[in-house]
């Protein structure tokens, strides 16, 4: 028998499968599962793949976070008269936004 949870907007649909568990991760709104959804055939307790679900929503979740806080950072730069650079790729802004938050910590005053 299947049980539904609710964590952080993503509905995971928990299930078992052989003898282990599957959780079918669904991001809001959406009826299909994430395909990095966890399952084990082996012997294991619901609640580890429970951990291991809720542990990869909260990365996708970081990540969204990240990409928009460099988007932030973009604008603010073009607000300020920064010319705008060509879209960089994902792992650079990710670095950007960690090096954007290490500058923005250090300042003092108005940017």
């Amino acid at each position: 028998m299947a049980e539904e949870l609710n964590y952080k907007g993503y509905r995971l649909l928990v299930s078992p499968v052989g003898k282990g568990w599957r959780a079918m991760i669904f991001p809001p709104g959406s009826p299909s599962a994430l395909p990095e959804s966890p399952a084990t055939l082996e012997k294991s307790l619901k609640e580890a793949i429970i951990v291991e679900a809720k542990r990869i929503v909260d990365a996708r979740l970081k990540h969204k976070v990240e990409e928009a806080a460099a988007y932030q950072v973009i604008v603010l730069l073009s607000s300020i008269g920064v010319r705008a650079l060509p879209r960089p790729p994902r792992s650079v802004c990710a670095t950007l936004v960690v090096q954007s938050r290490s500058s923005i910590d250090r300042a003092s005053g108005p940017f």
